[in-house]
């Protein structure tokens, strides 16, 4: 589709010509708006300062915020993005340059060679390092696929594991702000995930079923009270892979997220935790803390996870952003080690909103020497020279086309913040 001078590999959300549309989103999300707000003309000023109608915009706002995390994490992808095509553009300038002027004598043509040579290794080292959430930003992307006999390889259902402890409040927001990510790695790597939530503490219980949206299972997350202790985490994963409804032949991925390590109150809980992971050919990762004199993973819950092939990454080493990222990239392992493909991708699922008509596809080219055509080029001849200027500049020429593009949609982005922005600033009523 195209809107401008953007270009995208899908219809676009109605959020990027509108950015009023996440608005509407907002409003789904609030199950009882107050009359105020629901009226068609603008209330008189003693009904706007109301406490009832202020605190249905305070609802509002609120439930829009969640969708904005996505469009925060999109512009600072593309913002990274952007920064990495300037170490490209660099690179491909130099090059030209070296070619401007055709040479004669092998002594100098073999200096242009070597230069040519280590300017393609930089434009390699370039691509192949610009990444964000462990995702590569100038070249394709891994994903998982179904081999053709096992259509369901590509399944992973996450259930979030999460302590009640009191001391966990601050975790679990932190932890709520990178979900919207961690969603997106996953649909990007091509894993097909649901999601669910097993808070713990004497007992557990599910905050709820599967839930394909990662809005979803934050809402869960947040109806969850944090003000109890650590206590059964081992039953607690016992107790996720029973009561949890898992899909046929998916990866069965139960995440442990809590400060302090499994304390239960009878002493065959680690070994009935073990066998039920097993049974369930299960995969148990912990985003926890470490001993405070050792510095080491939790014993009992390092444990599970070594039984079962998963990891153990820190909640107070690395933010959960990251921990996300290295969370999705051990899930597609998993996937991979149990039989699925790999194939390779250029375009890239862009989030804003909760349904999938608020996302779209956009393509981030191959980068790389080898696709651009410049690796190895001849330099023997006035034509090799002139052939390979064009390359150059072809080159050049959809790199600079490509950021205008992503500029494009970089600054639509922008407007849907500024559009909250002057709903907070200057607005009392929330209308379409």
């Amino acid at each position: 589709m195209e809107i401008g001078n953007l270009k995208t590999a899908g219809p676009l959300p109605a959020a990027l010509a509108n950015p009023a549309a996440i608005e509407k989103v907002a409003r789904k999300r609030v199950s009882a708006p107050a009359p105020a707000i629901r009226a068609r003309f603008i209330p008189p000023l003693h009904v706007q300062l109301g406490r009832d109608h202020l605190d249905s915009i305070r609802e509002e706002i609120e439930s829009a915020e969640d969708v904005l995390l996505n469009v925060y994490e999109d512009i600072e992808l593309f913002d990274a993005r952007g920064s990495a095509l300037d170490d490209i553009a660099f690179l491909l300038v130099r090059m030209k340059d070296r070619l401007d002027e055709v040479v004669s004598g092998r002594d100098r043509r073999a200096d242009i060679r070597a230069g040519m040579d280590a300017l393609a290794d930089g434009l390699e080292h370039a691509a192949e390092s610009a990444k964000r959430r462990n995702i590569p930003l100038l070249k394709p992307v891994s994903r998982v696929a179904s081999p053709p006999e096992s259509a369901p390889a590509v399944l992973a259902d996450i259930i979030f594991v999460v302590s009640r402890s009191a001391s966990m409040k601050s975790d679990a927001e932190a932890m709520l702000r990178g979900m919207n990510a961690f969603s997106s790695d996953l649909a990007n790597r091509g894993i097909s995930a649901m999601f669910g939530a097993q808070p713990f503490e004497r007992s557990s219980q599910p905050a709820g079923p599967l839930r394909s949206s990662i809005f979803d299972i934050s809402d869960d997350l947040r109806s969850m009270f944090f003000n109890g202790e650590t206590a059964n985490a081992l039953a607690a994963v016992r107790q996720t892979l029973e009561d949890q409804s898992f899909r046929e032949n998916s990866l069965k991925a139960i995440v442990v997220v809590s400060d302090r390590d499994a304390d239960d109150d009878y002493a065959s809980a680690g070994e009935e935790a073990l066998e039920a992971v097993s049974n369930a050919d299960a995969v148990v990762f912990a985003i926890a803390g470490k001993d405070f004199f050792s510095n080491r993973p939790f014993s009992a819950l390092n444990r599970l996870v070594e039984s079962s092939g998963g990891e153990y990454l820190s909640i107070n080493k690395a933010s959960f952003a990251d921990n996300f990222a290295a969370l999705a990239e051990r899930i597609a392992e998993a996937l991979l080690s149990r039989g699925a493909h790999v194939t390779e991708t250029s375009e890239r699922i862009v989030h804003i909103g909760p349904a999938p008509a608020d996302s779209f596809l956009v393509k981030f080219p191959d980068y790389r020497p080898e696709a651009l055509g410049l690796r190895n080029l001849p330099l023997e001849t006035e034509e090799d020279f002139a052939a390979a200027l064009e390359k150059i500049s072809d080159a050049i020429a959809a790199l600079a086309e490509d950021k205008t593009e992503k500029g494009a949609l970089l600054e639509r982005l922008r407007r849907i913040l500024q559009f909250f922005d002057g709903i907070r600033a200057f607005r009392l009523d929330f209308r379409a």
